[in-house]
């Protein structure tokens, strides 16, 4: 609901950010002093990320190691490591590797339990033994709501502003819950083609090498255009955590969380907003404030310079050895609401090119084969234009025509 003051979890994101994240900051290196940028190759360092849910079914770990500075891959997938997770009770769970580098295995919803602790060991092809520290399962309640507001931001010119949406997290975590948290984003919404399909070039209509019978033109004042309306749904990079500690009641109320600004086609339609939420204990907790920290400064190079962020993974062999990473075991809840704020909002200009029609008929006769059918801008009744073809296919936007299956109008 907006504040007028004015499926299931898709294992591998955290795990795909986090990565990204580490192998990232462990690059550019870290250190106390005055920072003199420098360029050294990196050292071939171990990163595991791994974490249990609540919830039945797979829980993931993805074994890799560093790559040098200048090459093409953030990380190398480890192969061939023995993983395998054992309980406080002492059961045990094997993890197969189902792609390269990235290990699963099924646990039943009785094993599943808050209060439950768990520890991870990953076995290098080498030989080499890796052990994370007990992680406990605490309980996570439910998101109450994700309130909203309209916010105007200001620009470095005192003449022109933006306006977008402001949205939070609510959350009643006083009780027997986790004092730690940690949400991700997830961001669905509508859009449309700038233009309507009434005109369409296509070779296989010419006749006698005349690229103008190619032309069809629309028999209606209303075309059916099914590739008009898009739905696009992207994961939001950033991180957002937050304790209860230092608060009385445990209550989280308006923890602000994405800005989604008019300057993009994201308002113009309909939004949708996801948000996924984690318990976490305290060592997870102070490893992705580290990280959400570094995150907001990675843009900065002389600012907070980026720390090598060491997780709870231990090498058995040389406990001095470098090892990034995290095993955590987490409570997951979620919660999505749909907004349609009702403001202008930026749209991706479109325009025809001007073509005379001479010259828009050489145009169409250089276009590729796999390039047709062509969709053509009507001047007028008579005369036709071509314009970038993602004004009038969605789709070359990176949407889908298809509305997810959670969507609702």
């Amino acid at each position: 609901m907006p504040v007028i003051r004015g499926q299931r979890i898709l294992p591998g994101k955290l795990f795909g950010k986090l990565s990204g994240i580490l192998v990232g900051l462990f690059l550019i290196g870290g250190c106390i002093d005055p920072y003199t940028p420098k360029i050294n190759e990196t050292a071939d360092v171990m990163v595991i990320n791994g974490r249990i849910t609540d919830l039945e079914g797979y829980q993931y770990v993805e074994v890799s190691r560093t790559s040098p500075l200048f090459s093409d891959r953030g990380s190398n997938p480890l192969s061939d490591c023995v993983v395998m997770v054992e309980d406080e009770r002492g059961k045990t769970y094997a993890f197969d590797e189902v792609a390269e580098g990235r290990y699963a295995c099924w646990m039943a919803q009785a094993d599943l339990f808050h209060g439950n602790s768990y520890e991870l060991t990953v076995v290098s092809p080498e030989g080499k033994i890796y052990v994370s520290d007990f992680e406990e399962l605490l309980p996570s309640p439910p998101i109450e709501e994700i309130p909203w507001e309209l916010k105007v931001t200001s620009t470095s010119n005192p003449d022109v502003s933006y306006m977008g949406v402001q949205f939070f997290i609510t959350t009643n975590a006083s009780g027997n819950y986790a004092k730690n948290y940690l949400w991700e984003l997830e961001e669905t919404w509508r859009y449309f083609s700038h233009y309507w399909i009434w005109d369409i070039y296509d070779s296989i209509r010419e006749y006698e090498g005349d690229p103008s019978v190619g032309i069809i033109r629309g028999t209606s004042e209303e075309p059916s255009d099914s590739l008009l309306t898009c739905y696009k749904t992207l994961p939001i990079p950033e991180i957002y955590t937050y304790s209860t500690k230092n608060i009385s009641g445990d209550f989280m109320r308006n923890i602000p969380i994405n800005y989604v600004s008019d300057q993009t086609d994201r308002l113009y339609s309909r939004y949708s907003l996801l948000a996924r939420q984690y318990s976490l204990t305290d060592m997870a907790y102070e490893f992705w404030k580290t990280l959400e920290g570094q995150a907001k400064q990675s843009g900065e190079l002389y600012g907070t310079q980026p720390a090598m962020i060491r997780g709870n993974m231990v090498s058995e062999e040389d406990p001095r050895e470098t090892v990034l990473g995290l095993f955590f075991a987490t409570s997951v809840t979620e919660k999505r609401i749909f907004v349609w704020p009702n403001i202008q909002t930026f749209r991706t200009y479109c325009a025809p090119h001007g073509y005379d029609e001479a010259g828009l008929l050489e145009y169409l006769s250089n276009v590729p084969a796999e390039n047709y059918p062509v969709y053509l801008y009507r001047v007028n009744d008579s005369s036709f234009d071509y314009a970038e073809q993602s004004c009038f296919d969605c789709r070359l936007k990176g949407g889908s025509l298809t509305p997810p299956s959670f969507w609702e109008d």
